[in-house]
């Protein structure tokens, strides 16, 4: 009976396995990890695929072809400065530079144009081209010296009015008529005479007094055997007397050395001496003081006429009856045929005119008209009844000027001529730049600037402040700080080489990873960043964010397990495709999935589980010998023999065999 019952217990449970063996080979289903019907299973990604990648494997995404990298970017050679790899093989220009046809590189772009000798240095910033500096970008010169300017780099040039003089680079103003001998050019058409000469109407003339002649008769001052051509200084007329010609009436050049400062003799106070061709004359209080004639005009008539001269004289002086003396203006007659001077006159020699007395001697420009009195030379006069005579100008003289000559205004002390009449203040040292000499030694800043606190200088002044890492170029203007570039109201950093992928310009050329990112490598390479650490088989795909690698398969307890496509029977997924079979069992023939139990001896049985035989019908199982084993059953016991195998069941045993 219980050979019966197992049996079919034995037999039902081979029915069974052959069953669960049938359905499993005619179902066919899609490994775990993979969507889609046989033949056609595609890999599944959950979380989906980003940008530029496709789901390789279950749960796992790879760039497509050309693109590399964490987040995929595009594959290019070699991009240039200034460009990024918009698509495979392809560079492009990175925001706030465009690309120019002619060199094929990246250049700055600015959105206001650069002009006057600037150019586009970075987005939307403009800087001076070489050979030029300042808020104007004006050229830049050693040393262009006073009436200078730098025209271009390196080379000076004259302002308005004034040119380059010979050699030397400095500039001298220009006066297109000319100045004579006597003159030389102060400001742009503007004559001044050299040191010694006045200003006439027919150019610069010897400085002459004004002083009248005496009206006495030249006969008593001078013998009439003296007078002598119009072109030497003995004329005998009671006019000013020129040595070479005159000005006007009481104006004339000198032409006789050691004449002094004064061009015209009163020849009142003078007499001829003829013995040596000069002319002695009384000057102030000082002693007679003789003056010798440059020309030789009265030496040579004297030797032509000296025969006559003497002829002439004897006769005149043998036949003209003796005449009664006449005594001449600011005269009286003292005594027969002797003249004397009246009170408050004096003679400057015996033979001269009287002339008046002033006991306390008159100031610059006046001379002494009458006793006491004293008149303002010609072009001068007293002002408020003040006893100076001052020089008289016709048109009134502009500001910070003053009349200095008759018709001759000058600049005021500390301030000098610019030209046009205008005078500007002086400031020693000169002023710093952005601003301006308003008076002697003071400078104001100009509009737009302002000084600083215990400083000269002007600096410019932006109303509204500048955004940080920039400062005030000039007035309501904000440049960047160097290493930073315009991006709209704002400064920001600038990197020339291109920043990793996952990183951003923090600084001058300073780059830092995103939030969640980190450096890699030596290189800056920034990758993310899982704080707690990524499970064997797994890599750090996103910030905090783990993925298994290609193969895996997160399990519930977050953890990366192989996986096979094929199931492992018996046994389990060690690795990618890669089966291992369970303790106590080993791979069928020529398989790597499936495993069959072991059992150390199973003759006449079947191993159904590691070291668990069922034992075929007709057989029992037998643990004498320390091992299972299968021991033929006979339903009769045998006497005097042993069973060697199953009789009755033979047949239907074989039959068994064959089903299985």
């Amino acid at each position: 009976m219980y050979q019966k019952l197992c049996f079919f217990v034995a037999l039902s449970l081979i029915v069974v396995i052959a069953k669960v063996h049938s359905i499993t080979k005619e179902r066919k289903i899609c490994c775990p990890g993979y969507i889609g019907r046989l033949p056609d299973c595609q890999p599944n990604c959950t979380k989906g695929c980003f940008g530029n990648s496709y789901c390789a494997a279950p749960e796992t995404c790879e760039c497509n072809p050309n693109y590399e990298g964490d987040d995929c970017h595009p594959i290019c050679d070699n991009c240039g400065e200034f460009e990024y790899c918009q698509k495979p093989g392809n560079c492009g220009c990175i925001e706030g530079y465009k690309r120019n046809n002619s060199s094929g590189s990246c250049e700055p772009e600015c959105s206001v144009e650069c002009s006057g000798n600037r150019y586009c240095a970075s987005p939307d910033t403009c800087a001076c081209q070489t050979g030029f500096e300042g808020n104007d970008c004006h050229p830049i010169c050693d040393n262009c010296g006073e009436f200078g300017y730098c025209q271009k780099p390196g080379n000076c040039g004259c302002i308005e009015g004034y040119k380059k003089k010979n050699d030397s680079g400095n500039c001298e103003p220009t006066c297109l008529k000319g100045c004579g001998d006597n003159g030389f050019c102060s400001a742009p058409e503007h004559c001044q005479c050299s040191a010694g000469f006045t200003m006439t109407t027919e150019g610069c003339e010897l400085e002459t007094t004004t002083e009248k002649m005496s009206t006495s008769s030249p006969s008593s001052v001078w013998p009439s055997s003296t007078k002598a051509s119009e072109n030497t200084f003995l004329d005998c007329s009671p006019e000013c007397q020129c040595w070479t010609r005159k000005v006007n009436e009481h104006s004339c050049v000198q032409t006789c050395s050691d004449r002094g400062s004064k061009s015209c003799l009163d020849l009142s106070q003078c007499r001829c001496n003829l013995s040596n061709s000069s002319i002695l004359c009384k000057e102030g209080d000082s002693n007679n003081v003789e003056y010798f004639c440059s020309s030789n005009t009265l030496a040579a008539l004297w030797d032509r006429y000296l025969v006559i001269i003497i002829i002439v004289a004897c006769v005149i002086v043998l036949v003209m009856p003796k005449k009664e003396v006449i005594c001449s203006k600011n005269e009286y007659c003292k005594s027969p045929g002797k003249c004397a001077c009246n009170r408050g006159y004096s003679r400057l020699n015996d033979s001269g005119n009287c002339v008046p007395n002033c006991s306390k001697g008159c100031g610059d420009h006046s001379f002494c008209s009458e006793p006491e009195i004293c008149q303002c030379e010609v072009g001068y006069a007293k002002i408020n009844e003040s006893d100076i005579c001052l020089p008289v100008c016709e048109t009134d003289c502009g500001e910070n000027s003053s009349c200095t000559e008759p018709n001759i205004c000058s600049c005021n002390e500390n301030y000098s001529d610019v030209g046009d009449g205008q005078c500007q203040p002086v400031c020693e040292p000169k002023c710093e730049k952005h601003s301006q000499c308003v008076s002697p030694n003071s400078c104001q800043c100009l509009e737009g600037y302002s000084s600083q606190a215990n400083s000269t200088s002007c600096e410019p002044i932006c109303q509204n402040g500048c955004p940080e890492h920039s400062f005030c170029v000039e007035p309501n203007r904000c440049e960047c700080d160097s290493g930073y570039i315009k991006d709209g109201d704002l400064c920001q950093p600038h990197c020339p080489s291109k920043c990793p992928d996952y990183a951003q310009c923090t600084g001058p050329n300073v780059c830092e990873c995103f939030p969640g990112y980190e450096k890699v490598d030596e290189s800056g390479k920034c990758g993310p960043k899982c704080d707690e650490g990524c499970p064997l088989n797994s890599i750090c795909t996103n910030p905090g964010t783990c993925r298994c690698k290609i193969g895996h398969l997160m399990s519930p307890n977050n953890t990366c397990d192989p996986q096979c496509s094929r199931h492992c029977l018996n046994g389990r997924c060690n690795a990618p495709e890669t089966c291992v079979c369970n303790d106590g069992y080993s791979f069928r023939n020529n398989s790597q999935d499936i495993c069959d139990p072991i059992c150390k001896n199973c003759k006449n049985g079947d191993c159904l589980a590691p070291d668990i035989c069922v034992c075929h019908l007709g057989y029992r199982p037998d643990n004498s010998t320390g091992y299972l084993n299968c021991l033929p059953s006979c339903e009769k016991e045998c006497v005097n023999g042993q069973c060697t195998g199953p009789e009755e069941y033979a047949e239907n045993l074989k039959e068994n065999k064959d089903f299985i």
